[in-house]
């Protein structure tokens, strides 16, 4: 499994040579969960491209999750995105399914509606640029190594444009990621993803994304419990 991953990879970098625009993304994201069945989400984003040279932009991600089932999950959110020559917000609305097997694999999938637009205003939306509308479908296969840290991933997400007429498809990503779990409930992780366009007109794209992940609340459950340890220890010490 691991060397069909080296070679996806392998085959996305080759790919992506022949692309003008390579892009690094730089985030970060906490979650915690507040109740049985409810967790909010907030991520960071610093990105760039033209070859990593120039800023593109900052980008702030809020949602909240609600597990309807052990494998299905609904969530919403609002992502607002700033750069030099324009602001976007964007709201969407996702229902994600999870199935595992034998405690290594898994397999993921995401449908996802997205409604973005540069103003909150009837007259820009009207007589400027109406938002754009988007359908997408990710869907991820996972493989958590035995007695390890590492976890690895590979899939497509494909792109429906919903807001031109007809309803097309616009474009597709492929993914390959790694990612290695910390104490306390964090992670480190690198993504890379090749986006193939369907106008030629357009550029594709190829970009990496490292980040960072903690889970607030397995972060403070944790803590606590060192703590309480550590307490436990030093009164049996003094006993």
């Amino acid at each position: 499994m691991t060397k069909k991953i080296l070679f996806f990879c392998l085959m996305t970098m080759s790919l992506a040579a022949q692309n003008i625009d390579n892009q690094l993304r730089l985030s970060a994201a906490v979650d915690y969960q507040f109740a049985k069945k409810w967790k909010v989400e907030t991520q960071y984003r610093y990105g760039l491209d033209h070859d990593f040279g120039a800023f593109q932009s900052c980008v702030i991600q809020t949602g909240i999750t609600y597990k309807l089932t052990k494998k299905w999950d609904i969530e919403v959110g609002y992502r607002f995105a700033t750069a030099f020559d324009h602001d976007n917000h964007r709201l969407f609305a996702s229902i994600k399914f999870e199935h595992k097997f034998k405690k290594q694999y898994s397999i993921s999938a995401r449908t996802r509606y997205q409604w973005t637009t540069q103003q909150f205003d009837a007259d820009f939306m009207a007589n400027f640029k109406a938002p754009s509308q988007y359908l997408r479908e990710r869907i991820a296969f996972e493989y958590n190594v035995p007695k390890s840290k590492w976890s690895f991933n590979v899939g497509p997400e494909f792109f429906i444009r919903l807001d031109k007429s007809p309803i097309a498809y616009h474009r597709i990503r492929y993914y390959v990621g790694a990612k290695y779990d910390l104490k306390y409930g964090q992670a480190i992780g690198i993504t890379y993803f090749f986006e193939d366009r369907y106008k030629a007109t357009q550029d594709d794209r190829s970009v990496w994304n490292v980040n960072y992940s903690l889970s607030l609340d397995t972060f403070l459950k944790k803590l606590k419990k060192g703590k309480d340890k550590e307490k436990k220890a030093k009164k049996e010490k003094a006993d």
